[in-house]
């Protein structure tokens, strides 16, 4: 083993085996750590992805209640009864935006029940001969008697339940 041949010979086999071993360890190490930083990755664009769908979700359901927003705090006061009209009108558009939302909302029973509660109240005696009463005089009366003073508060009370399903929690 005096030989300085075969010294140099082991010497350079063992930091060739050396830097192979490393090579392959490293290589598997250094895989794993991308394969990881690409599902991390991933999850993460798929978070921002269903993200994103909720805000042009939750900006689709607003947009197809602005109007009547608008429309009750201006014309009610002017003609209760054209804004009936275009309440009744308008319950086919809010009815869609209220079904395209839907896989958004975190309670669909909730949700149902704010979308019943708002129809109730816009169909409130529709069909009878009072169907004019709390579109002219701004009060209504409810299943437990009460007459509140606000009926258009009522509606706008009604839509801002459906829109608390479209708030980022």
């Amino acid at each position: 083993m005096g030989d300085p041949v075969w010294a140099a010979i082991i010497s350079g086999a063992l930091g060739v085996g050396g830097a192979i071993l490393g090579t392959v360890l490293g290589g598997k190490m250094s895989r794993r750590t991308s394969v990881e930083a690409i599902a991390a990755s991933n999850e993460n664009a798929i978070a921002i992805m269903k993200d994103q769908e909720f805000i042009v979700a939750s900006a689709r359901l607003r947009a197809a209640f602005a109007p009547a927003q608008s429309k009750i705090i201006i014309e009610f006061y002017a003609d209760g009864r054209k804004l009936r009209d275009f309440f009744y009108e308008e319950l086919g558009v809010h009815a869609a935006a209220v079904e395209m939302f839907r896989p958004f909302a975190s309670d669909g029973v909730a949700y149902q029940k704010a979308w019943d509660e708002y129809q109730k109240t816009i169909n409130h005696e529709r069909g009878t001969s009072n169907e004019e009463w709390p579109w002219t005089s701004n009060v209504f009366e409810t299943e437990e008697g009460i007459i509140p003073p606000n009926f258009t508060g009522a509606i706008l009370d009604k839509i801002e339940k459906i829109f608390h399903f479209a708030s980022p929690n």
